[in-house]
């Protein structure tokens, strides 16, 4: 069977990040996507692991050289997929972190069939705005994710499946392996 690419898709703040390392670090024969960025790092990120954090003409550079799936911007900041993550991906599965043009555009790349997408339903725009501002965004940076987040309407078409994560992390990560295992 060949790999899958498993996109977790919700707002800011939603537990996304959380969630893939989660399953990362319990379901054997997954490794993470990362993702490029122009932001800084917060604190405890750390290059390699957490983002490829690449300065403005790095990033802009990649992008027009076609070295990303897919790229967004959020809060003034440039977030992108780099396509060489997905090249010769034969039977290992990914786990990404994206929006759902991103979902469009992996599946542009690796077919319908190996693009397994859950969007993950967090809890009201408050509770959103306290996690953001307790991980270390700014009020300008959670203000500006809560809009565009906002001006969003999920197409649900687009999802396998969908996990509310407005409750018990540990309760929504077992869902979550279960959801990938069953499907594998």
């Amino acid at each position: 069977m060949a790999g899958h690419a498993w996109v977790l898709v919700g707002a800011s703040g939603s537990g996304k990040t959380s969630l893939a390392r989660g399953l990362i670090d319990r379901v054997p024969g997954l490794a993470r996507a990362l993702t490029c960025t122009t932001r800084a790092p917060r604190p405890g990120e750390v290059d390699g692991r957490d983002y490829r954090f690449l300065d403005l003409e790095s990033f802009e550079t990649l992008k027009q050289a076609g070295g990303l799936v897919e790229w967004t911007e959020y809060a003034g900041n440039r977030y992108g997929l780099p396509r060489d993550q997905f090249e010769n991906l034969g039977e290992r599965d990914l786990v990404c972190v994206l929006d759902e043009p991103g979902v469009r555009h992996l599946r542009d790349l690796l077919g319908d069939a190996r693009v397994k997408a859950i969007r993950l339903r967090g809890p009201d725009p408050e509770r959103l705005r306290q996690r953001m501002l307790g991980r270390g965004s700014g009020d300008d940076e959670t203000a500006s994710r809560l809009d565009w987040e906002a001006s969003l309407t999920a197409d649900r078409s687009v999802y396998d499946a969908e996990l509310d994560t407005d409750r018990e992390f540990e309760a929504v990560l077992s869902d979550l392996i279960t959801l990938v295992q069953d499907d594998r």
